[in-house]
């Protein structure tokens, strides 16, 4: 397994530093050996990160370098240190994500008698699906003002647009067929149902690559 260099305080500044400048770069060299894990094996070290002990580690060495170039902002600091601190190509969402029913009263997450999850299947706010309906919406939408009864209607369209699918969800006694009529009259019968869905969607946290997967 491959592990993260260690960033522990006495590993990068074994002695104390001459000055700030010296600090900041022994911070820099102290990052060269976790750029290169990155580098070789980025799966595995961002996978490293979910461990809370890594995590905090290397959150409290960005943590410090953000405050020594807020202090020092005329320091040099080289392409290493700044790819360490964020990569965006690692900020990858994904455009569907399956919520699992959680009881309104209770919060726990719904099963069904033999022990399957009840699930819903959600696109995102990125996705075509909620493109398509927001288009259409706008389309059909009268000029002027918009009422609240008509922005209520507008909710319930886009999050039944939405719904992609469903696994053992039982309606009065039948599994009804997923399809956009079905999701928007249970979200209508079922406030609390609506009320998950809305939240769901709404958090791009559930469409994160690794939530969702």
């Amino acid at each position: 397994m491959t592990r993260l260099p260690n960033l522990t305080a006495a590993a990068i500044l074994p002695r104390p530093p001459a000055s700030a400048a010296a600090m900041l770069q022994a911070m820099e060299r102290a990052a060269e050996p976790a750029r290169a894990v990155f580098d070789r094996q980025r799966g595995r070290a961002i996978a490293a990160l979910d461990s809370t002990g890594a995590r905090q580690l290397v959150l409290g060495f960005l943590d410090n370098f953000r405050r020594s170039r807020s202090l020092y902002p005329d320091l040099p600091v080289s392409e290493t240190t700044w790819r360490l601190y964020m990569d965006l190509s690692d900020l990858i969402f994904t455009d569907r994500a399956v919520m699992t029913l959680r009881h309104p009263v209770s919060g726990a997450a719904m099963k069904t008698d033999d022990g399957d999850p009840i699930t819903i299947t959600l696109g995102s706010m990125d996705s075509a699906a909620w493109r398509r309906t927001q288009s259409d919406i706008l389309a059909e939408a009268p000029a002027g003002k918009i009422s609240g009864d008509q922005m209520e209607n507008h909710t319930f369209r886009l999050l039944a647009g939405v719904t992609l699918g469903w696994d053992n969800v039982i309606v009065d006694g039948v599994r009804p067929a997923c399809n956009t009529e079905e999701a928007e009259r249970l979200y209508r019968k079922l406030p609390w149902l609506r009320q998950q869905v809305e939240a769901f969607v709404g958090n791009r946290q559930n469409f994160h690559r690794k939530a969702a997967a």
